[in-house]
This record gives C-alpha cells, sequence and structure tokens, in this order.
C-alpha cells in the first residue's frame, strides 16, 4: 500500500468512526475538543464547539482548511437575512412596499431602506441564473458528442 493509499485509508477510517455522532465515544469526543482548541486556537475551539458534528467539521475543513474567512457581523448577518426576507415577499409574492411594511412594523421604511440591495440581489439572481442556463447548454452541447 502507498501513501496515498494509506492516507485514504485513514482518512475513511476517522470518517467511519463519527458517521453515528450518537455512538461516539464521549471521552474521544472531549479529548478532540481539547486538542482542537489547544492546537488551532480558541476561536476554532469554539467553533468546533458549535458545530458539535465531527462530519460536518471535517466538511468545513476540506472546503475552507488552510484559508482565512472571515465572518459576517451579527447585524450584517441579521441584514441579509432581512434582505431575503422583503425580496421574497416583493418579488415573489409581488406584495407592494405598503404590505410589507405592515408585515414587518419594527423595520422603519422599509421601501427606502432595502430598495438598492433588492435591487442588487435581483441582479445577482439573474447573473446566477444566466450562468446555470449558460453551462447546462454547455453540458448538452458537450452531450451531444459523447
Amino acid at each position: 500500500m502507498n501513501i496515498d493509499e494509506k492516507k485514504k485509508q485513514w482518512e475513511q477510517n476517522l470518517k467511519s468512526a463519527y458517521i453515528n455522532t450518537d455512538s461516539f465515544n464521549k471521552d474521544i469526543k472531549t479529548l478532540l475538543e481539547i486538542i482542537i482548541y489547544v492546537s488551532f486556537g480558541e476561536k476554532i475551539g469554539r467553533l468546533y464547539k458549535i458545530v458539535d458534528n465531527q462530519e460536518l467539521f471535517s466538511k468545513l475543513i476540506e472546503e475552507f482548511g488552510e484559508n482565512e474567512i472571515s465572518f459576517p457581523s451579527k447585524d450584517e448577518f441579521t441584514e441579509s437575512v432581512m434582505t431575503a426576507v422583503v425580496y421574497y415577499y416583493r418579488d415573489v409574492l409581488n406584495y407592494n412596499w405598503e404590505q410589507i411594511q405592515q408585515l414587518l412594523p419594527y423595520e422603519n421604511d422599509v421601501g427606502l431602506r432595502y430598495q438598492r440591495k433588492i435591487n442588487n440581489l435581483g441582479k445577482n439572481i439573474k447573473k446566477c441564473l444566466d450562468k446555470l442556463e449558460k453551462n447546462k447548454k454547455i453540458e448538452l452541447e458537450e452531450s451531444m458528442f459523447d
């Protein structure tokens, strides 16, 4: 068995050890929390504890490992959620600004506050859809030659 095969086997063994978190040994889990906290710092340790799912945490590492990422602030995230909600009411359900304001009475002047963000979101959705459509056309064209 070469090094790549051994590495793959080891990774597979690790995955199978925590696929079912109910059966994952609490002592091992606690030890792993300590190791992650000590080895990678308090923030990663806290993130690991919040995620509380070894398989999901492994996926996060596979996706973002060795890259520095920054999280939005709580306010930025809340603003993004509100933009999505307002966009949904306006562009999917076709509510007018007055109806939306009644649904979100705690938001001051929804129309002014979210108009530009919603317009940008609409443009970005269109770009994504256009890109998907273009990729589908390419896939279709390529499959015609298979």
